[in-house]
């Protein structure tokens, strides 16, 4: 057995019920992979229509699922901009990943025996829908002047629904599945350090998303809060690869891994926060005047990014959660002189 290990006795690998227990199946984690995978660009096409003030290129907002074929793209482009086609663009993808939640969500209720991960199909599907939701609004109630206030909204609850939707590749994996928790030398502190890193970043998110509406110009608490909290995530990402270097959590992978990725995502997104910030990010989507493509291209990614860091902390946490359990390694007992 490796130092610093204890396997929980008696656990089961998977997940059992009365039924028998749970399986690996190929075919619904691939399919739950290509969901998550469509999120991801709709994430970074609703960031670009931010980057380039193109939210409001059409004031009707729903429309039939199929409009981007009815469209003559070169027509379009020449009369609306390229904005008009990368928003109806994001819309289409919202349609099509929306089917793609309902199908999954089906899926795993019809072959899954564990409630949780039944559960989380189905929030993640309730999620999608509500972020559809929440973009007609954006729209519908621009005119009554309460579109910033739902496009914040939105921006801030796309992070949270492509976290939630990407759990599902990892609770149908076949490590997620097979994975017998263990009591780990240092793991009840990783577990915590996780936790806080998610809020940290959460945190972040909320502060980001309102310097990109409204800038950094009247609202230079805001950048320094910003700032702060991105110094204080960098010092956690570092930590949580320094501490799954250590004796126990070294051996783990499913943890060492991510805590790696993190903090990649964490260094990229500072240094591409950098660039945009050099050309203009600041002003916000409240200034009218023109976007150059760097400022679009380099804000655009900075939003990727940082929805790739908050989605892999919250699968970090996730995975604290099977592979490690709550209780603490028993430490051997000193004996002094006087006692022996």
């Amino acid at each position: 057995m490796t130092a610093g290990l204890t396997p929980t006795a008696n656990l089961p690998t998977g997940s059992d019920s009365a039924k028998g227990r749970e399986r690996y199946r190929p075919g619904l984690f691939a399919w739950a992979l290509f969901t998550t995978a469509a999120v991801f660009p709709l994430i970074a096409l609703g960031g670009l229509v931010t980057s380039l003030r193109a939210g409001m290129v059409d004031p009707q907002s729903v429309r039939v699922p199929w409009y981007m074929l009815t469209m003559s793209w070169h027509d379009t482009a020449e009369a609306h901009g390229i904005g008009y086609l990368i928003e109806h663009g994001h819309r289409q993808l919202g349609w099509i990943v929306g089917l793609l939640a309902i199908v999954l969500a089906v899926w795993v209720t019809a072959v899954s025996r564990d409630r949780i991960t039944r559960l989380t199909a189905w929030v993640a599907l309730v999620g999608v829908g509500m972020q559809g939701i929440l973009g007609i609004l954006r729209v519908e109630l621009n005119r009554a002047g309460w579109g910033l206030e739902f496009a914040m909204i939105h921006g801030i609850t796309g992070h949270l629904v492509f976290a939630l939707v990407a759990a599902m590749p990892l609770m149908l994996s076949r490590g997620w599945i097979e994975a017998v928790p263990l009591a780990v030398e240092g793991g009840p502190r990783f577990r915590k350090v996780c936790r806080l890193t998610l809020g940290l970043i959460m945190g972040q998110l909320v502060v980001g998303v309102w310097l990109r509406q409204f800038g950094a110009g009247d609202w230079s608490w805001a950048l320094w809060l910003h700032l702060f909290l991105a110094a204080a995530v960098l010092a956690h990402a570092v930590m949580l690869v320094v501490r799954t270097s250590r004796p126990g959590l070294r051996t783990l992978g499913e943890l060492r891994w991510p805590s790696m990725i993190l903090l990649g995502l964490v260094l990229g997104q500072i240094a591409v926060g950098a660039a945009a910030w050099w050309f203009g990010a600041g002003e916000g989507a409240m200034d009218h005047r023109p976007v150059s493509a760097e400022r679009a291209g380099f804000t655009t990614a900075h939003v990727g990014l940082g929805a790739l860091a908050l989605m892999t902390i919250f699968l970090l946490v996730l995975r604290c959660s099977r592979h490690l359990t709550a209780g603490r390694v028993d430490e051997p007992m000193s004996v002094t002189a006087g006692a022996a």
